[in-house]
């Protein structure tokens, strides 16, 4: 489409001021009040065409028309065209043969996409008006876009399994005549418990009400997203087994003679809170602190906090991410010196990274007891050796050959002193 677009509940002729263009990273917008008007929040899904999405457009014919060569059989089909008479339509796995919908229209209609075969589909009279070009998306189905029916819960909100992923987007119509029940949908950039109807109508909280890692809930009672009496039919695309948080940034600086810790996400899904950590063992780890997450954002999130605590000896960071049911991702691992370089004991480690072996140098004053030990992210010892080593230089090495690649914290102590360094296996 060149400078058009189409609004999904209506019938008739593209938009021009409405979303003009696709760019290399994005998209632009025209001065359309339905996409820009100032002092309005929009929300916005966009998806990469490649292997599971093959958008492209047919003439209609007038009678029930194939459409082929997508290389796979759709989970979901959209089509519409800028005809005066007819809405766009969808169609997802989960319905039964003839039917689909429209999104600005209630129930399910046959003649529109018929049905999916295992190169393309078909569609019928509704969708192939003689003279009319027809746009349409075809979506591949993956742990990442899923498609089905469930029946409602009387008296109870209704959660609906998605399994290996989280929604990032829900689509959903009933198969009601009812003129007041409209399809739904909602982005995991709104409100917690908000979704919409495809109409120009204010969000509801009466709908599609959250999601969650392997899930999403639909509210009790509500006609559009929990009937009890008709098919209630969705497509739920998904992060497909990414992590609830994408992390841009994690970092430690000395700021006033203190730690200053920050970091940057990208995303965040269900997310409720993060911890960050600290450890001056590698074994043993505390809680400097518990901030609260965004919830559900697309944007960049910055948070930051200080660590006032004193301590003489090198330590280390992490950052934990809980979801709102209460599970949780660790992520890096960095060092701080506390603002200025131990003295004392100290080691040479390479080669780092490392691919089989780590040689680790240093020299002792006098003889010692000598501890080293490996510890993964988690805290977990994965090495462990004990040496009486006299005055003088040393050149040991250690065979990590049998550890999966990663990231380490490598730990030496003479019983007075101890460092903690940082050590990748690649």
């Amino acid at each position: 489409m060149a400078g058009e677009s189409k609004e999904m509940d209506l019938a008739g002729a593209y938009s021009t001021t409405a979303i003009k263009s696709f760019t290399a990273t994005g998209f632009t917008l025209g001065t359309s009040s339905g996409v820009n008007t100032s002092g309005a929040t929009y929300y916005f899904v966009a998806f990469k065409a490649g292997t599971d999405l093959i958008v492209g457009t047919y003439p209609g014919d007038g009678g029930t028309q194939s459409i082929t060569g997508l290389g796979f059989s759709p989970n979901m089909v959209i089509v519409f065209s800028n005809y005066a008479s007819v809405q766009p339509a969808w169609r997802n796995s989960a319905m039964v043969a003839s039917y689909s919908n429209r999104f600005g229209g209630h129930a399910v209609w046959s003649n529109y996409i018929n049905t999916f075969e295992a190169g393309g589909f078909t569609v019928g009279s509704n969708q192939n008006v003689v003279g009319t070009t027809y746009h349409y998306a075809a979506f591949k189905g993956s742990t990442a876009l899923q498609s089905g029916t469930f029946a409602g819960a009387a008296g109870a909100n209704k959660t609906i399994t998605t399994t290996g992923m989280t929604p990032q987007f829900v689509m959903m119509c009933v198969d009601d005549g009812t003129v007041s029940v409209w399809p739904v949908m909602k982005i995991a950039s709104m409100a917690a418990t908000s979704s919409v109807i495809y109409t120009a109508t204010a969000s509801t909280t009466n709908d599609i009400i959250g999601f969650a890692a392997g899930s999403f809930t639909v509210k009790n009672g509500s006609a559009q997203a929990n009937s009890t009496s008709d098919p209630n039919y969705y497509t739920a695309f998904g992060a497909g087994g990414s992590l609830p948080i994408e992390l841009q940034d994690f970092k430690v600086a000395c700021k006033n003679g203190k730690a200053e810790i920050s970091w940057v996400t990208t995303t965040e899904t269900n997310n409720n809170y993060f911890t960050v950590e600290r450890t001056e063992d590698g074994n043993d780890f505390e809680t400097v602190a518990t901030v609260v997450g965004a919830g559900n954002s697309i944007q960049s999130r910055y948070y930051s906090l200080t660590d006032s605590s004193a301590f003489s000896k090198s330590v280390y960071y992490r950052l934990k991410q809980t979801d709102y049911d209460g599970k949780s991702e660790y992520f890096n691992l960095i060092s701080f010196d506390n603002c200025h370089l131990i003295s004392g004991l100290d080691v040479n480690l390479y080669p780092n990274p490392l691919a089989d072996e780590i040689s680790y140098q240093f020299n002792l004053e006098a003889s010692a007891h000598i501890t080293i030990e490996i510890f993964d992210v988690l805290g977990k010892s994965i090495y462990s050796k004990e040496l009486d080593v006299n005055k003088g230089n040393h050149l040991l090495k250690i065979d990590l050959s049998g550890i999966s690649k990663g990231m380490y914290v490598f730990k030496i102590s003479d019983g007075t002193a101890q460092i903690l360094k940082k050590i990748t296996k690649r």
